[in-house]
């Protein structure tokens, strides 16, 4: 009677322990998750330049800053932007995420913003680095830098517009105090190379005589790298020098092809302008790419213009770099002459300077 009764009494506290184990697992599993700590990151946006004692890098040389849709970035729904956070070792940490962008003051010659976004990455130690990439036709679903170094754009010759921008890269690696969930941490300036060169042909001529009836680059690559191959922090292509700044190396897919024969576009004043993939000039066995030129009025046939350093070396087409060719035509008895400037082409700044633009600051915008 005593063991029936224990074994009894046993089998009773054992349903009761599984009763009260489901009700805790259940109870357990309908407590939501406690949600983690949101980190802020802010930074001011502005479009045209501004004056040194607004902040401006302002290094030795002149720089073009850029203008139109040569700067700017559709920011409607946040959809081709990203905003990537990596740890000082590269390791990828996650996102900032939820723009909201609030105009603050408007400029004859500026627009002001500021971006503020979240993360739920813990920034808290202030020490991080911050990849901002925009326009780029696709972003790879693991945001590696060594996947971000592989994306690439097919060439689009027609005209920058809404639909053709120019793929924009900036990577800096941040060291500030303070930061704290809930509270905005400003991250000063980010500055966007544009992946695309610059060249631009001025026809110098007062009269108004002389037109061309032939402008043409002859030969470019049908595709390029978003990103610069290899850059990390921008460090490597920020060093307010003019000598020094930006990216001293070409960045070009094995599978790239040499296409001929690209028509410059007028871009009015008698100045046309060309937006071309990085090209490796100097490398051998690379076909020379030349501007072929031939004028309306003369009967002395078409000529090349070659451009080439002051020692005669041929000169790449690096990316973000503006190649300014002036024209001189003064009588069919003398030859064109012929200038060639290799310009810096100043960085797109998250601050102060930044490609967002609003309808108005558009060329010709309908």
């Amino acid at each position: 009677m005593t063991t029936r009764l224990h074994i009894f009494l046993l089998a009773i506290v054992s349903l009761l322990l599984s009763v009260v184990s489901a009700a805790c697992s259940a109870t357990h599993q309908e407590e939501p998750a406690l949600p983690g700590a949101l980190y802020q990151a802010g930074f001011y946006l502005s479009v045209g330049q501004v004056d040194d004692a607004s902040g401006s890098r302002a290094p030795a040389g002149d720089y073009d800053p850029g203008s139109g849709y040569e700067n700017y970035i559709d920011l409607s729904d946040n959809s081709n932007m990203r905003v990537v956070l990596y740890d000082l070792s590269d390791n990828f940490l996650g996102e900032i995420t939820d723009f909201t962008i609030t105009p603050l003051e408007s400029y004859e010659s500026s627009k002001r913003y500021y971006l503020n976004g979240t993360t739920d990455v813990d920034i808290s130690s202030g020490k991080f680095k911050v990849l901002v990439l925009a326009n780029w036709p696709s972003y790879p679903q693991q945001l590696s830098l060594a996947n971000i170094w592989k994306v690439q754009y097919q060439y689009n010759s027609a005209p920058l517009s809404g639909s053709n921008l120019i793929p924009l890269f900036g990577i800096k690696a941040i060291s500030i105090a303070g930061v704290e969930p809930g509270v905005a941490a400003n991250l000063g300036t980010i500055h966007l190379l544009r992946a695309l060169a610059k060249i631009e042909v001025i026809l110098d001529d007062d009269s108004d005589f002389w037109h061309f009836s032939k402008l043409k680059l002859t030969h470019y690559n049908d595709r390029g790298y978003c990103a610069p191959t290899g850059i990390s922090n921008q460090n490597q292509y920020v060093t307010d020098s003019w000598a020094t700044d930006y990216v001293g190396y070409t960045s070009i897919p094995s599978d790239a092809e040499v296409n001929e024969g690209l028509d410059f576009v007028p871009a009015g004043n008698n100045t046309f302008v060309l937006y071309v993939p990085e090209y490796n000039n100097s490398r051998a066995g690379t076909p020379e790419a030349e501007i072929r030129i031939d004028f309306k009025e003369s009967i002395l046939g078409e000529r090349s213009i070659v451009i080439r350093d002051s020692a005669g070396r041929r000169l790449d087409f690096n990316r973000n770099v503006w190649y300014k060719v002036k024209i001189n035509k003064k009588d069919e008895q003398t030859e064109a002459d012929i200038t060639v400037d290799v310009i810096p082409y100043a960085v797109v700044d998250l601050d102060p300077i930044f490609g967002v633009c609003t309808d108005e600051c558009i060329p010709n915008h309908p």
